[in-house]
């Protein structure tokens, strides 16, 4: 399979017959608007959240207060919860975050 990245992972969600949404912090949307302008994207890409601010990150994804002030903004923990907050908030099994550097994708919930 050749193309970008982003129309890759959006043609292997398509034949799995899956959806993505993402939330974002540091890339401030940059990948949902890799993703969105992917021709025929919106099949599988549902969405995103760009949670800049912690309150953001609190009120619409879920992340707790105490992770914040104890692992910080930039931190797995912090990725971890934005990401499953994204799939609450989308209804997708799989959610995509930003906020680490390095994070393992969440376990389905």
């Amino acid at each position: 399979m050749s193309g970008t990245p982003s129309e890759i992972l959006l043609e292997r969600l398509r034949e799995a017959g899956l959806s993505i949404a993402v939330a974002e912090s540091l890339t401030a949307g940059m990948l949902a608007s890799e993703l969105a302008a992917v021709a025929g994207a919106s099949d599988v890409f549902l969405g995103g959240v760009v949670a800049y601010s912690n309150a953001v990150k609190q009120s619409i994804l879920g992340v707790s207060a105490q992770s914040l002030e104890s692992a910080g903004a930039v931190s797995e923990d912090v990725a971890v919860q934005m990401a499953q907050g994204v799939q609450e908030a989308f209804g997708v099994r799989g959610g995509r975050s930003d906020a680490a550097a390095s994070t393992e994708p969440p376990t389905d919930t």
